[in-house]
């Protein structure tokens, strides 16, 4: 409620489309296009305020914490951590100063200020000396290592300077090997830092042809680097391809770009491994209409 105690602990927004009445802005996504509620109980969630200190210490100690009591397990997802930042525009905000970009300002500053308490934390209660990692969904075309002048909020550099390299993973979703611009840029600079990827291609069909999708993880693959192919997010839509049982060996160097033979294409990309040799070959300087091939030794 508005004036209550967590009044600021959540975005509040003067309408949107469900509710066009002032209000906490939410989602009843996890019941509609996720659909990870079978259920249909409880569909209503709301953004929390990460700019709000106490709402990230909240999280940290009572939703957090009590996770890593249990055993077993190597780290916790985080889905799409910056999803709400397209939003400040659409559904005006109204608990945190400023236009729109100052609002996203103050909004990731506070989101990268809980993600280093994060992996602090996480790392400190790692079974056996191995400290736990939080794997970050970030959407590949909003904040990356590019992002330096109009949105300054959305450099990647600014999650390193908060987290360091090795103790955190970028998960990149929605990944398409013949579409790699601005994901093959990206994940060349994480290799060079020694960031984690995972790498989700979302398949056409369960019998699609990888061959594209696995040479451009092969020609951007650094030191704990992930390849993983679905349909979707549930067990159903995960099947073993014959693509991950060959042996592609370890790169012999880093990458090399080059310019294709007029009307073979705009950009191309090539790797060396012990096992193959990798190519990616794109229509255009974009790294868009690309179609990759592996040739074994």
């Amino acid at each position: 409620q508005s004036g209550g105690k967590y009044h600021n602990w959540f975005l509040q927004s003067t309408g949107q489309q469900e509710r066009p009445s002032p209000g906490p802005l939410f989602t009843r996504g996890f019941c509609t296009d996720v659909k990870a509620n079978v259920s249909k109980q409880n569909c209503y969630a709301a953004y929390w305020n990460y700019a709000n200190a106490e709402a990230r210490q909240y999280i940290l100690r009572e939703l957090i914490e009590p996770l890593l009591l249990e055993q077993g397990f190597d780290g916790i997802f985080f889905d799409t951590i910056d999803y709400t930042l397209d939003q400040f525009p659409q559904f005006n905000i109204t608990n945190i100063a400023g236009d729109p970009g100052q609002q996203c300002e103050t909004f990731w500053s506070g989101m990268l200020e809980w993600q280093s308490e994060l992996v602090k934390m996480l790392a400190a209660k790692g079974e056996g000396g191995r400290a736990l990692l939080p794997m970050l969904s970030v959407v590949h075309d909003k904040v990356n290592f590019f992002e330096a002048n109009e949105k300054a909020y959305l450099n990647e550099r600014r999650m390193v300077d908060k987290m360091g390299t090795g103790g955190w993973v970028r998960y990149y979703e929605f990944v398409r090997g013949e579409t790699a611009y601005q994901v093959l840029e990206n994940m060349k600079v994480e290799a060079k830092m020694g960031i984690p990827v995972v790498m989700h291609v979302y398949m056409n069909s369960a019998d699609e042809d990888l061959t594209t999708h696995i040479a451009l993880f092969l020609i951007v693959r650094g030191d704990y680097f992930f390849f993983m192919a679905s349909t979707g997010w549930f067990d159903d839509d995960w099947h073993w391809n014959q693509a991950y049982d060959r042996e592609y060996g370890r790169p012999l160097a880093p990458p090399r770009t080059f310019v294709p033979p007029a009307g073979e294409g705009g950009i191309g990309w090539t790797r060396n491994y012990t096992h193959c040799d990798v190519t990616l070959l794109c229509e255009h300087a974009n790294a868009t209409g690309c179609v990759g091939s592996i040739d074994f030794k």
